[in-house]
């Protein structure tokens, strides 16, 4: 199944709605999902 998250911010902010939603998207991609998460752009992440 292909899953799309989206979070308004996301690893290497670590808060309350980023870690549910980078633990839940890991768990599912474990499973076998392709998942993508959609989040706003910050320069110091390189992936």
């Amino acid at each position: 199944m292909r899953i799309l998250h989206t979070v308004e911010f996301y690893h290497p902010s670590i808060r309350g709605a980023q870690e549910v939603v980078r633990q839940f998207s890991e768990r599912l991609v474990t499973l076998g999902h392709d998942v993508t998460v959609v989040t706003t752009k910050l320069p110091e992440r390189n992936f």
